[in-house]
C-alpha cells in the first residue's frame, strides 16, 4: 500500500543573521532562552532547543514550526526541495436555485 504526506501548514522564517527582523514567535524563542547565537570568528551561528536536543542553524538555513511549540532548523536546500508556499484549500459550495412555484 502507497502512503502520501498529508499536507500540514508550518510557520517558517529563513534565518539571515540579523539583518531584517525576526518574527514575534522566533523572538519569544531567544526571549525565553529556547534559541541562542555564538560568534566564530566573523560567523554568527545559530542554537535552538527542539524536542530532539539542542540543533545548530546557520545562515540562510530555515526555522520552522507546526504547532507554535516544536521548532526545529532545516537546511536551505532540503527545505527548499520539501515545502511550498502554504495556500489553503477552498471548497466551493454550490448554489442553491430558486424554484419558480
Amino acid at each position: 500500500m502507497k502512503y502520501v504526506k498529508k499536507q500540514i501548514p508550518v510557520e517558517a522564517f529563513q534565518w539571515d543573521a540579523g539583518r531584517t527582523a525576526n518574527p514575534s514567535w522566533v523572538t519569544k524563542l531567544a526571549d525565553d532562552g529556547k534559541l541562542w547565537f555564538k560568534r566564530r570568528g566573523d560567523t554568527l551561528i545559530g542554537y535552538i532547543n527542539t524536542v530532539s536536543g539542542v540543533a545548530q542553524f546557520n545562515e540562510g538555513d530555515y526555522i520552522v514550526t507546526a504547532d507554535g511549540k516544536d521548532v526545529y532548523p532545516i537546511k536551505k536546500d532540503v527545505f527548499e526541495q520539501t515545502y511550498d508556499i502554504y495556500k489553503p484549500v477552498v471548497k466551493k459550495t454550490k448554489k442553491k436555485v430558486a424554484k419558480d412555484g
